[in-house]
């Protein structure tokens, strides 16, 4: 707003000027010896490099707004409110353990917080950009090649946590183990694209030399 009432502003004064004479000849009384001859062509054509500058600004200015609130009206996917996030950066030199520990006994301390409803931990959070990407097969349909998404990784209670609702199946558990079957959920939008007019739950996904992860769960999409 400061932006478009300035660049108003400036654009103003000048067009005003130009249309009053009295204004002029004050103007062309006090001009210096050196741009008497010249001085209205001169003066017009700052006045027009001016008002070709006031404009551009208004324009950004309007262009800016428009950005702000087309950001307003995506619908993130996910929940805003009452949520806190913790940035987490572990250390290299652990071994994988050591770091799953680290990460259980923060996801722990976290619980323990007075009105604290659920806590989850995810490699990049919505709205950060996308995942990594992964190429992908279905070791169900061999005859569907050169498929890639983005993934995340996720512990239980991460879904509940920014409001990722399921609209089939189930989500990712505390009983869902490495050490157990592999489990994913896909969102509504590769369902689409790869499973369509099939319920993905119980189908096999996996990346390209990893084994096979079994689809317990179906969610809304996010924003990238």
């Amino acid at each position: 707003l400061i932006a478009i009432a300035a660049a108003l502003l400036v654009m103003l004064i000048p067009i005003i000027s130009l249309y009053r004479s009295d204004l002029q000849r004050l103007l062309s009384r006090v001009r210096t010896g050196g741009i008497q001859g010249r001085g209205g062509r001169l003066e017009n054509g700052l006045v027009i490099v001016q008002v070709g500058l006031a404009v551009m600004i208004a324009a950004g200015a309007a262009l800016l707004a428009r950005s702000v609130a087309n950001l307003y009206a995506v619908e993130p996917g996910v929940r805003t409110d009452g949520v806190a996030v913790v940035d987490v950066v572990l250390r290299g030199g652990g071994s994988r353990e050591r770091r799953e520990q680290t990460l259980t006994e923060l996801l722990t301390a976290l619980r323990e917080i007075p009105g604290a409803q659920s806590v989850g931990a995810v490699q990049q959070l919505p709205l950060r950009g996308g995942g990594y990407r992964l190429g992908l097969r279905l070791p169900e349909r061999p005859d569907v090649k050169e498929l890639a998404t983005e993934y995340r990784i996720a512990t239980p209670g991460y879904l509940e946590s920014i409001g990722i609702g399921v609209r089939r199946g189930r989500m990712i558990g505390n009983a869902d183990r490495r050490e157990s079957e592999r489990v994913v959920v896909i969102n509504e939008a590769l369902a689409e694209k790869y499973f369509a007019g099939v319920d993905p739950v119980g189908k096999l996904v996996a990346g390209d030399a990893d084994q096979p992860s079994r689809i317990v769960g179906l969610v809304a999409n996010a924003a990238e």
